[in-house]
């Protein structure tokens, strides 16, 4: 029961670090400067998620998530329009076109060949 409470206690406290209080917007309240940044630079991608947060010096930063396919990225954008950080991560998402395996318990294998009786 310890250890389950330490756990616990550990992933909400991974959880807060990692969220680091973004605040999710609406695409309506991206600056105009960033909106046409965006529907410029990555016209064939789809706009997933908008956020916002003020950063440790006290600039609010926009963060846009954008998607083609199977690529993600975060973008970090300035109030002014500037790109302070790019990453790419790729999208997992069971679409039923993926084969399910065989538990290999060794059943798979040959036979030897049998001989004829007589």
């Amino acid at each position: 029961m310890r250890y389950f409470f330490i756990i616990s206690i550990l992933t909400l406290s991974i959880n807060s670090f990692a969220q680091s209080n973004w605040t999710e917007i609406k695409t309506t309240e991206i600056p105009d400067t960033i909106s046409t940044q965006i529907i410029s630079d990555y016209a064939k991608y789809e706009m997933i998620k908008s956020a916002k947060k003020v950063d440790k010096v006290g600039n609010l930063i926009f963060r846009i998530d954008i998607q083609k396919k199977r690529r993600l990225y975060h973008l970090i954008y300035s109030k002014e329009g500037i790109l302070k950080d790019k990453s790419k991560s790729k999208v997992f998402e069971y679409d039923g076109s993926e084969k399910n395996r065989k538990p290999s318990d060794g059943s798979h294998q040959m036979e030897p060949p049998r001989l004829p009786s007589m």
